[in-house]
Order: C-alpha cells, then structure tokens, then sequence
C-alpha cells in the first residue's frame, strides 16, 4: 500500500492552486484537433470535489445562454494546461436548474455526464451571480444597440438621406399631396443634375420653404415655351409624365444661367415655378426625390 501511495505521489500536480467549492475558476484545457494541440478556456464555478489522489475530480458550472453547463475534471489529469482562480466565492443553497452536463462521469451518479439533460438539484456556487452577469451584458449590449442605430440614424438623415411632405397639386400626377418620400442628399456631391430629376430645393424668395419640382433645363441652355409645349435649344422636349398641359403657355426665350437649373411641376396649369421665381442656384438645392414611401399603395420609385 505504501508502495502504491508513492507511486501516485509522484504523478500527483504540484502546480495546483488552493481552490474551494463557490470559487470562480479558469480551467485552460489542451485540446488536439487536425493534429494541431491549442489550449482553450473555461470559466465557471467550482463545486465540490469527489474522490481523492490520483482519482480527485471536481466540477466547474456556469450558465450559458439562461441554461446551467457543468463539466467534470480529474485535478491531476495531464490534459489540464492550467487552473486559475479568478474569484473567491461561497457555496450557496441547492437550486434546481435546467443542466447539461459535460465531462466525466460523476461518482455515484449512476449516468454517463454526456448523457443527462433535464431539471435536476444542482449546487449553484454562484450561478445566480452569473446569471445576473449574463442578464446585465444582455440588457447592456442591447442599449448599445439602439444608442448605435439611434446615432446611424441621425447621421444618415443629417448627411444621406432625408423625408419630405409633399404640399399640394403641382406635381400631380407624378406626386400627390400628402405623400411623403425619401431624398438623396449626396447625389449631387457626385454628379450634377440631370433634366428629368425630381429635385426638393430651398425656394429662392424664402429659404426656409421647400419646394418640390422636375428639372426641365441646365445651364447653358436656352428654354422657351410655345402654346404649352417646351423646347430646349430649339429642340421639343417629350413629357410623357404631363397629364395636364397648359396649352395656351407662354415663356422666354430664356438662357438658363451657370450652376442654375430651371425647374417646372408637373402639373403646368397650378404650379409656382422657374416661369415665376426664376431658374434655381445649385446652392439652394436639398437633394433628389427618389422614393415614395408613404402611403403604402403608393410605394415606388419617384420619376
């Protein structure tokens, strides 16, 4: 028996901190995968220990994801790299949890320890703690969340994207009033406006009002209007999205000036526009309508 009691005092760990049930411990596994040997982690609370020697164990429980995980260890196995403790704790009352069980065979169970699933009464060594734990960085990575999304939200429609409301008639039939609509507000960081863009601008006689309308010429270029029909550089221009001429209109003709643009509603019987205020500067323009969003029957591409 002595003889015996040597030989497993040899192989005994010396390398084994004192650790006791309720503490908060690190265990650093060696684990061999594709041939290759990597060391991984595992944090929890330490339960009592079983056995003794060579044959000591002792079981490390955590939850995870609202549900108890516990793994079982020999204390002087070989494949334990090393044992930190993080934490001094205490034992606290049975509980009973939803567990999985890892690991090895417990002594007196009478069940393999990969093959228990199921309530059972298990020692919580401060899981309520890392339940708390878990709870806290869910609620806090959530905030985060929103706090991120709020912040997105703000810098996107400051500097990307902003809504509009469409008042009244003058773009009928395209637009309605009431509708409301997305605009692009770098578009024209990238390219100039093109003739047939629906543009949101700031109205030249008073800045603080917005108003809605289609480019119809750019600059350079010379617009006239005869008996409700428009050309541009003496060339007719086909509106296919009029659905209510002014026949009997009559303007220019008219060279639309540097970084300008001329603008008219759709709707040419009931529309302010570049016949009346003049053609606008790019300064005063918001952005491009691209999108209605509002009401729902209404939902498309804005052209």
């Amino acid at each position: 028996m002595d003889l015996v009691r040597m030989v497993q005092q040899q192989h005994l760990r010396q390398d084994i901190p004192e650790f006791r049930p309720g503490d908060t411990v690190r265990v650093h596994v060696k684990v061999v995968e594709g041939g290759r040997e990597r060391t991984t982690g595992i944090r929890g609370h330490r339960d009592r220990p079983q056995g003794g020697s060579l044959d000591e164990t002792f079981t490390v429980r955590r939850v995870s994801f609202g549900i108890g995980v516990e793994r079982t260890f020999l204390v002087h196995s070989p494949r334990l790299a090393k044992i930190e403790v993080a934490r001094r704790g205490r034992v606290r009352r049975a509980s009973y949890t939803t567990c999985v069980v890892l690991g090895a065979r417990r002594r007196g169970s009478g069940s393999a320890g990969t093959s228990s699933l199921g309530p059972r009464a298990v020692d919580q060594g401060g899981s309520s703690d890392m339940a708390a734990a878990t709870t806290r960085r869910a609620v806090r990575e959530i905030v985060e969340t929103i706090l991120i999304a709020v912040v997105l939200a703000f810098v996107v429609r400051g500097f990307v994207v902003e809504t509009f409301v469409v008042l009244g008639p003058s773009m009928e039939p395209t637009l309605h009033d009431l509708e409301r609509l997305f605009v692009n507000k770098v578009v024209y960081r990238v390219h100039p406006p093109h003739r047939g863009d629906i543009i949101v601008f700031a109205y030249p006689r008073d800045p603080d009002r917005d108003f809605i309308k289609r480019v119809i010429a750019l600059p350079g270029e010379t617009i006239e209007i005869r008996d409700g029909r428009v050309y541009v550089d003496g060339e007719f221009i086909a509106e296919t999205y009029i659905a209510f001429p002014d026949n009997h209109g009559e303007y220019g003709a008219v060279q639309v000036p540097p970084e300008h643009v001329f603008v008219m509603g759709d709707n040419r019987r009931n529309s302010e526009d570049s016949r009346y205020f003049g053609p606008v500067p790019f300064e005063n323009i918001r952005g491009k309508a691209f999108l209605i969003y509002w009401p729902i029957n209404r939902f498309g591409l804005a052209h």
